[in-house]
């Protein structure tokens, strides 16, 4: 797994863990409104959060996690893959166009001599 700056030595960044202390009730009260009140307009933190409420093992919610980072990293490899044949086969289709005109061209001055 790449490293992250935002990650700590679990894996996790510092929102993730902030997110799951609030789940499982480890935030104060206090803090625990203030971190709900910041992410108020937030849908994707509210689906989080309630998912997250849903699981409560956290070495499940962990094991899913790494599960979908290995999944987003074989997708963007497999793209990046995809996008240099792609480029590759362009630059093979067009220095072959490229090189038929030079011979045509060549044939063409040639009997008109």
């Amino acid at each position: 797994m790449p490293r992250n700056k935002g990650f700590n030595k679990k894996g996790r960044s510092a929102e993730d863990e902030a997110l799951w202390e609030y789940v499982s009730g480890q935030l104060p009260a206090d803090k625990a409104h203030d971190y709900e009140m910041e992410h108020l307009d937030d849908p994707f933190w509210n689906d989080a959060a309630e998912g997250l409420a849903e699981i409560k093992d956290p070495a499940l919610a962990k094991k899913m996690q790494l599960q979908l980072q290995q999944q987003i990293i074989s997708q963007t490899q497999s793209r990046k893959e995809k996008r240099k044949r792609s480029f590759q086969q362009s630059s093979f289709i067009a220095v072959f166009v490229l090189l038929m005109l030079v011979i045509i061209l060549y044939l063409v001055f040639f009997y008109l001599k």
